[in-house]
């Protein structure tokens, strides 16, 4: 009896300490303090994104010259005007990423007195989709690049003669493009190019052609006379490598001594027999009359982690400084971007706070009082027999997890149905997908052999739900989706803020397009996370020592073991071998590593939220269908969506 009226006082939010309504405990107080976190994040992060008000913001979504609708944001600082146009540069994202991903650029740049337009490319944030095999074709202009760079011409605040691009790897790519079509214009319009963790253009033929020992190659210099750099990382997971004839590849750490990048760095000539020309080092040459610069920066970062560096913001704000002089000069080392990414990241604290609050608060209601758990919710004891188990199910679960993600991922891009058109999200379903079904044989089979016998009931367990509790569970679980991004669409119209960290969770504002791709991913997903969640709170949930927390740690740890030690192993070989295992194999390969690295978290958050809202409901389905909603929709809307 008292341990039942401490589990109704618990759920009721009283305590024996104080004021239930304002304890921690209480779900709607919490939902509250959830609220009010939002909000900080979307103040802070507005303030810091204006550069204190000195930068005015604009969402932009337009019709351009392609014919195509574009979305994109506009930073204009208040000392750009018609009588004092500034300099502009056009920065775009990388393959599966959105505009918002160039903040460090787009404020360090605009508090700097540039104009800059960070764009969503074609297929990627609120941008149109168009066929991904006609991205680069010259009626698509860049894949919505160089539609950039003609609107930032046409502003009259805006300096037509000092124009920028930059782009972090596909979106270098794209300024690649752009200077191919500006140099079949009548009057060109960029004047600076600054390619981030992508190559340029070294020969007449094409861009990806490989590199053969130099005989074979016709130099060349595609740029002209505008001024280029490249920031080359010393631990580039997908550019950068050169094949030379005898099959060998060079590391991407010895780039600025490769063929291709001495050519670079003497505008276009054959390298062989001239000087060898040093990284961080402005060369400049006479092109047509104007003093030209070639750099190359060479930080030691990681591929993603470029544009989320004060290193490589620092190279970025160099470049242009050097090129298009900055109207208010700041040193390169004053960054504030930093600001706004711990502002963005408190938002997501405040964002799954209010999720899981939410869904304890509405087991208050009427509606939905009956699926509170009947009773405590506590580990159960097994013998040693069930311990040992559970640690081989852990370890071959994680095991199998780690092996079959390379090869689900190299069958999903090879075998992608035209019908699921978001890759990213196509591969990391498959995967789930697999992992969810080799998670369930493995608990039928335990259930089968041990579970069963040593008493456990499923029924009593949830795992075996009524169908009115079922269809109450569905409906909340969607409820707390839709309430939960209300929040993020509401901070996006009123501050311009959404809520992520870095690429490990980016919780954005979409339009109506993305909806039929994330219910084509959500039955991945939904089997996966309903399976996790039984595997977490029925089968696994076992008294490891004295403490529950123990045991959620474990299964924590566990639940992203196999993707951590697929990234442990890529990258410890990566930074001993200076090139990573599956280089020799196909261009492309490699980036499959870093789509790793936000699941990680992923799993880990799901571990300990699911585990919240079972021991409040006794329910493994409410955790598994509403958290699956939530990470498809992030995982859906942060990925590049081709024409179907």
């Amino acid at each position: 009896m008292a341990q039942n009226k401490e589990v109704k006082t618990a759920m009721s939010g009283k305590t024996s300490g104080g004021n239930g309504r304002y304890s921690a405990k209480n779900p709607v107080f919490m939902l509250v303090v959830a609220l009010i976190i939002c909000l900080v994040s979307a103040l802070g992060t507005s303030l810091f994104k204006s550069s204190g008000g000195s930068v005015s913001v604009k969402t932009l979504n337009w019709a351009t010259p392609s014919g195509h609708r574009q979305s994109a944001q506009l930073f204009v600082p208040v000392t750009a005007t018609a009588e004092n146009p500034a300099p502009a540069v056009v920065v775009s994202h990388g393959w599966s990423d959105n505009s918002e991903m160039q903040d460090a650029s787009f404020i360090e740049l605009s508090r700097r007195g540039y104009v800059v337009l960070a764009i969503d490319m074609y297929g990627h944030g609120n941008s149109e989709n168009v066929a991904v095999n006609t991205w680069w074709n010259e009626e698509n202009a860049a894949n919505g690049l160089y539609d950039g760079v003609k609107l930032l011409v046409s502003l009259p605040y805006v300096d037509a003669s000092k124009i920028g691009v930059a782009g972090h790897s596909n979106g270098a790519y794209a300024c690649n493009a752009a200077v191919m079509l500006d140099n079949k214009a009548d009057k060109p319009l960029i004047s600076a190019v600054l390619l981030v963790c992508n190559d340029a253009y070294y020969s007449k033929t094409n861009y990806y052609d490989s590199f053969y020992d130099g005989s074979d190659v016709q130099f060349v210099n595609r740029y002209g006379n505008r001024d280029v750099g490249i920031i080359a990382v010393q631990h580039e997971e997908v550019f950068h490598r050169v094949q030379y004839a005898d099959g060998t590849v060079s590391s991407p750490r010895d780039y600025i001594n490769q063929p291709t990048a001495q050519s670079f760095l003497h505008f276009g000539k054959n390298p062989a027999g001239l000087e060898n020309r040093k990284s961080y080092t402005a060369y400049t040459e006479n092109i047509e009359g104007r003093n030209t610069i070639r750099i190359i920066y060479n930080p030691d970062l990681f591929h993603a982690w470029t544009f989320f560096s004060a290193r490589g913001t620092a190279c970025i704000i160099d470049f242009f400084e050097k090129t298009l002089p900055a109207p208010k000069p700041i040193a390169s080392n004053n960054q504030i971007w930093q600001w706004k990414a711990l502002f963005n990241a408190i938002g997501l604290i405040g964002f799954f706070l209010f999720f899981v609050f939410f869904i304890l608060a509405m087991l208050r209601t009427r509606v939905f009082s009956s699926l509170k758990a009947d009773g405590p919710v506590q580990l159960r004891e097994v013998d040693q027999n069930g311990r040992k188990r559970m640690w081989r199910g852990l370890i071959w679960g994680a095991l199998f997890s780690m092996f079959s993600y390379p090869v689900m991922f190299v069958i999903g891009v090879l075998a992608r149905p035209a019908f699921f058109n978001q890759e990213r999200a196509w591969v990391l379903g498959l995967w789930s997908l697999v992992c969810g079904l080799f998670t369930l044989l493995g608990m039928r089979a335990n259930y089968r052999r041990y579970a069963k016998t040593s008493g456990l009931d499923l029924r009593e367990q949830g795992v075996v739900l009524g169908k009115e509790k079922m269809l109450k569970t569905i409906f909340l679980s969607i409820l707390a989706a839709v309430c939960t991004y209300s929040i993020v669409f509401l901070t996006t119209y009123l501050f311009h803020a959404d809520f992520r960290l870095w690429i490990f969770f980016t919780v954005r504002a979409f339009n109506a397009e993305k909806v039929s791709s994330i219910l084509k991913i959500l039955p991945f997903l939904l089997f996966f996370y309903i399976v996790n969640s039984i595997s977490i709170n029925v089968f696994n949930r076992i008294q490891i020592g004295k403490k529950e927390w123990l045991n959620t740690f474990v299964l924590a740890v566990f639940n992203a073991l196999g993707a951590g030690l697929f990234l442990i192993i890529m990258y410890g070989y990566f930074l001993a071998a200076g090139l990573l295992p599956f280089d020799y194999l196909a261009w492309g390969v490699s980036s499959m590593s870093f789509w790793l690295i936000s699941i990680v978290a992923i799993l880990l958050l799901f571990t300990v939220l699911s585990r919240v809202i079972y021991k409040a409901t006794k329910n493994p389905y409410l955790p598994g269908i509403a958290y699956s909603i939530v990470i498809t929709t992030m995982l859906c809307t942060h990925s590049w969506t081709a024409l179907v």
